[in-house]
This record gives C-alpha cells, structure tokens and sequence, in this order.
C-alpha cells in the first residue's frame, strides 16, 4: 500500500485496471498492486467433510414431515435449530439436550 496526496482521475484509474487498485482508507488516498486470489487446494478431509454437508442437505428436501416433526421436539428448549438437530443426527454427532 502507498499513500497518495489525492486520488487520480476516473480515466486513469480505468487506466490501471488489473494492475493497480486505487482506494481511500480512513479517509486517506491509497494505492496497492491489483489483488490476486490464488485458488487454495483443499484437504481430502475438507472436500469429505464438504461432501458429507451435500447429503445432508439433500437428504433434508426428502425428509418426511414424521421426521421433521421429531427433531422439532428435540429441539424445543435448546439453542439449536431443528435442522442442528437433524444434521447431527445424520453426520452421526453427539446430540446432547
């Protein structure tokens, strides 16, 4: 980041696009090299745990109304949602009242 005395033209600013970024930060006209976002490889035990979320969530649009009904109860007087209830019941968590 490089602090600048005033921000320049919307011209020049066009003129650097994909290069530099021109911004104001608490007031101050700054400058930095235009962000870059390196796409991040996840873990085999991350894209598992992600997978396992999609099922759940699939499994939910099927779920019967007996079922949804019965995490309801369980979740009444608690913190958690209905859906805490049953996503833990299926991911096979430890579901404490």
């Amino acid at each position: 980041m490089a602090k600048i005395t005033a921000l320049p033209s919307k011209d020049i600013i066009s003129g650097y696009k994909g290069t530099l970024d021109f911004y104001v930060c608490r007031g101050i006209p700054c400058c930095r090299k235009w962000p870059v976002w390196t796409l991040r490889i996840r873990s085999p035990a991350v894209q598992a745990a992600a997978a396992n979320f999609v099922a759940v969530a699939a499994a939910l649009k099927l779920a019967c109304p007996e079922v949804i009904a019965a995490a309801k109860w369980m979740a009444q007087d608690t913190d958690l949602t209905w859906k805490d209830v049953y996503t833990s019941i299926l991911l096979g968590g430890t579901y404490v009242e």
